[in-house]
């Protein structure tokens, strides 16, 4: 069963190598919803990833109440 404030990440593996789930889990608890964990997400993963390396694409989804 889903509840509120239940999260997923989908993500391609040009994203997935380079997260660790503490990682993810920091990033989700310190934001409100979907956007902004997507945001801080791509700042950290930008931060890691040298230009022309793999493409990336994420999608969040926060449930809310």
């Amino acid at each position: 069963d889903l509840s509120a404030k239940d999260a997923f990440l989908l993500c391609t593996d040009g994203a997935w190598r380079y997260l660790s789930i503490s990682e993810i889990e920091e990033d989700f608890l310190a934001t409100g919803n979907a956007k902004e964990w997507m945001e801080r997400l791509k700042r950290r993963l930008r931060s890691k990833i040298e230009d022309g390396s793999d493409n990336l694409t994420i999608m969040t989804v926060v449930l809310k109440k």
